[in-house]
């Protein structure tokens, strides 16, 4: 139970807040037949157990209570800032993912150009020099007609 891995060197005060901590989850009252027993205060669940009711406190059913008991009572600015959060990061994931294909894109273009021979690259320059003249030429005779 204890995180930072030092459970061999509790002190006498430490294994009582251990215990109250888990015990905050639960009331001290009696079942049916007048013994005592341990009730959940959030799910109303009894207990006739300490052990089982530690065990409870741990699992996955409780703590999800806890979550959503805490969600309850939320104020309205701490809604917003956790939904502020979430878009943030949503956001941002999408930001790195454009950014890595954008990355991948221009890697690939530049390793298709440099393993080209200078005759070929040559031979684009002059086909694109005379894509562009023919666009300037189209240019001038779309002005003329006007």
């Amino acid at each position: 139970r204890d995180s930072d891995g030092e459970g061999e060197e509790e002190e006498e005060g430490e294994g009582e807040s251990e215990e109250e901590d888990w015990m905050r989850f639960f009331e001290e009252s009696t079942n049916k037949d007048g013994a005592p027993c341990l009730k959940s205060r959030l799910l109303g669940k009894l207990f006739t157990d300490p052990d089982k009711a530690c065990d409870f406190v741990a699992g996955k059913h409780h703590r999800r209570a806890v979550s959503e008991a805490l969600l309850k009572l939320r104020t309205h600015q701490e809604k917003q800032a956790a939904e502020a959060k979430v878009t943030a990061k949503v956001e941002r994931r999408e930001q790195r993912a454009l950014d890595k294909a954008r990355l991948k894109r221009s890697s690939k273009r530049k390793a298709t150009v440099a393993e080209l021979p200078s005759d070929e690259i040559a031979r684009r320059k002059e086909k694109f020099a005379a894509k562009k003249q023919r666009r300037v030429e189209r240019k001038a005779a779309g002005e003329g007609q006007k």
